[in-house]
């Protein structure tokens, strides 16, 4: 090294750079302008020599050995040196060549930088993470992440044998963002961010932007290109259907695509079942639960890994139910992240991601929803998917565990908000400002709130200081009606105000009504084993159950089973039918003008009757809980008369009866001031529907 060369050097910067320490390697390494010539730098650890390579050079330059560790230096007074690669020499005698990685540095415009201090960009995903890109005819891959407490971040992977010392990254200004663009690596390659601290710790994390992961023990990210589809539905968004118009009575199929997506399974056959069991059960819309081993957290991009199945299989499912016109929506976990020590948690040293009071939940942590950087995190990652899979809207869990800090904790130990309260004031913003920007950029995305049995005005309005959810899954009904039909009919008359009560706050909500899938399986034997009795009376209580589910106010969700018994799926095609052709059941739902009470004070307890209306049409619900046959009597103020239109004890049902083609009429009671009477029997646990005539 000539004596020029040397006063050219920044020993200290050297020094950071081989001992791994420097958050702004593009300062060093790469080609400067300097002292009238150009300063060419690298750093290749192990390496005894390295040429410069270029087609626009004369010939190959050996460039300097400046320390014995790798660190190689060229200065000349040529300003405008041309594109070159590096050829390097190892001591085992190895070459490899290396296009240079430290002259062009993925950038944040203002306008993003801007946006990323606000929270407000929701399109994080396209700037973050690793993205495809080309400098001055070189091609390869950016990288970006967000670890502000880092000493130093370093992208490792097979591109560059792990090795933390080679593709140190540089810290973009104070955004706290890390970047470098590699040119050596390719698509398929894997990587993780290696994370230097302060007290010299050091750790490895996969990228919180990852779309792919890998299916094995190291699930290290993997680099990739935008998944490559072509949506043959005319370039449509999304279906045409709209989920979002409160005037329709919607009924929805539940499903797990790992039920559907086997490895005996090609797609085409799992969208071919998953569109026949939509149309035999006439479903408007499509629930994919359960696309992730995660449970649907979101603790990278990678929402999908089922059974070897890739990101084009999931777009090619979606698009075959767009052009059925079916509506696809998804579900997903905001709430939490996993305990994962290469994932999320403790990121760059601290707790960036999750909240102050990190004690886990079922092996998750909550995320810190105070901080705009993780709300913004969160709603970009439902864009994402939105955009990239055409999904028509989706299904939030967990929504208790956002908006409060007592979730799962005992009495006065756990964290409160300013004044005090259990509520989680960030995770309520994070739900306004999600339902806010989503239905601005398209009013027919639907949200729906899942998994609450706390929280309470998550379908109003923004303006009416509610969360703006289109819809909210009803839990309680589901649960305390679960719980009922476990008890044998003896034991119901003890439970009875559990049941009854349920519908006190039945139109605080635009509620759906679902069995929820998790909860029993896919198939009928899980599905009717959950029912108390011999195996007829399992039979007779499902229905009863299902029978009450398309009954009450709310619009409708089953999750798909594999019914073998044929009179099951004409059962629930009925209860369908009724629902959706029946204006009693399926206009003002929201209203409690649609519901009355007729006889909710039965002496042995054991059954319910109701009434629903609208549109000058009433239907009278009558329930037998118990193993007894039932006579049913009710007053009426005037002379009406009705007359029957299903009975779940129905022959085509598997049962011993036939629905009654004679009208009830009420008689007159002039004992009893005058009031009108009409008097009927229920089958032992079975439902009858009478409409007003």
């Amino acid at each position: 090294m000539d004596n020029k060369l040397y006063k050219m050097m920044n020993w200290p910067e050297i020094e950071s750079i081989i001992y791994s320490e420097c958050d702004h390697p593009h300062d060093m390494l790469g080609k400067h302008n300097v002292n009238g010539g150009t300063l060419i730098q690298c750093f290749f650890p192990g390496a005894v020599s390295v040429l410069i390579k270029g087609n626009e050079l004369k010939s190959d330059i050996l460039m300097s050995l400046v320390d014995e560790e790798g660190f190689f230096a060229y200065w000349t007074s040529d300003r405008n040196f041309p594109d070159y690669l590096y050829e390097v020499c190892y001591k085992d005698g190895s070459i490899e060549q290396f296009p240079e990685s430290y002259n062009y540095l993925p950038k944040l415009d203002k306008s993003n930088t801007d946006k990323f201090y606000a929270g407000l960009l929701y399109d994080m995903y396209n700037i973050l993470g690793v993205h495809e890109c080309e400098h001055n005819g070189v091609k390869g891959f950016s990288f970006m992440v967000y670890a502000p407490l880092a000493l130093r971040v370093s992208v490792v992977g097979s591109f560059n044998n792990w090795d933390g010392r080679i593709s140190q990254m540089t810290r973009l200004d104070e955004t706290g963002i890390f970047s470098v663009f590699i040119p050596s690596a390719k698509e398929g390659d894997v990587y993780k961010y290696e994370i230097k601290l302060k007290n010299g710790l050091t750790y490895l994390k996969r990228d919180p932007f990852s779309v792919l992961i890998e299916r094995n023990a190291l699930r290290a990210s993997i680099v990739s290109k935008d998944a490559l589809f072509e949506w043959d539905d005319n370039n449509k968004y999304k279906s045409d259907f709209c989920l979002n118009d409160y005037s329709k009575p919607l009924s929805f199929g539940e499903i797990w695509l790992r039920h559907f997506l086997t490895k005996s399974t090609s797609v085409s056959d799992a969208l071919d079942e998953i569109i026949k069991f939509i149309k035999d059960y006439d479903y408007d819309a499509v629930i994919f639960d359960n696309l992730t081993k995660e449970d649907n957290k979101i603790c990278s991009y990678s929402l999908f890994s089922i059974n070897g199945f890739d990101r084009e299989d999931i777009m090619y499912i979606v698009n075959g139910l767009h052009k059925e016109n079916i509506p696809v929506i998804f579900t997903l976990d905001l709430s939490s992240m996993s305990n994962d020590n290469e994932g999320l948690k403790g990121f760059d040293g601290r707790k960036l991601y999750e909240a102050i009071d990190d004690r886990e939940i079922d092996h998750t942590i909550t995320f810190d929803f105070s901080k705009k950087y993780v709300r913004n995190y969160l709603i970009s990652a439902v864009f994402y998917y939105l955009k990239t899979f055409r999904f028509d809207g989706f299904v939030l869990r967990n929504t208790d565990r956002i908006l409060y800090h007592n979730y799962s904790r005992a009495e006065n130990d756990y964290t409160v908000n300013i004044y005090g309260k259990p509520e989680n004031l960030g995770g309520e913003e994070l739900l306004k400002h999600l339902n806010s920007v989503l239905h601005k950029k398209d009013d027919k995305i639907i949200t729906i709130a899942g998994d609450s049995l706390n929280s309470f005005n998550l379908t109003k309005s923004l303006d009416e200081d509610g969360f703006g959810f289109d819809y909210k899954f009803d839990n309680h009904l589901h649960a305390s009606m679960r719980l009922y039909f476990k008890h044998s009919p003896a034991e119901r008359k003890l439970h009875y105000n559990e049941l009854t009560n349920v519908l006190i706050n039945a139109f605080c909500e635009r509620f759906i009504v679902l069995l929820p899938l998790g909860d029993y399986g896919n198939t009928e034997e899980l599905l009717v084993n959950e029912f108390n009795g011999n195996i007829e009376d399992k039979y007779k209580n499902f229905k009863l159950m299902l029978a009450a589910l398309f009954t009450v106010p709310g619009l409708k969700c089953l999750p798909f089973t594999s019914f073998e018994n044929e009179m099951l799926n004409d059962y629930i095609n009925k209860l369908d039918n009724i629902y959706k052709t029946h204006p009693a059941f399926n206009t003002k739902v929201n209203d409690k003008d649609c519901f009355e009470w007729l006889d909710t004070t039965d002496p042995d307890r054991s059954s319910v009757t109701f009434l629903r209306k609208g549109n000058d049409n009433e239907i009278m619900v009558s329930f037998n809980f118990s193993d007894q046959p039932k006579t049913v009597e009710l007053n009426f103020f005037h002379k009406t008369s009705f007359i029957e239109i299903f009975n779940s004890n129905d022959f085509i049902y598997g049962g011993d009866h036939n629905v009654k083609d004679t009208p009830l009429v009420s008689r007159s009671d002039k004992a009893n001031k005058g009031k009108n009477i009409v008097k009927f029997t229920l089958n032992p646990l079975s439902v009858s529907m009478f409409q007003k005539i």
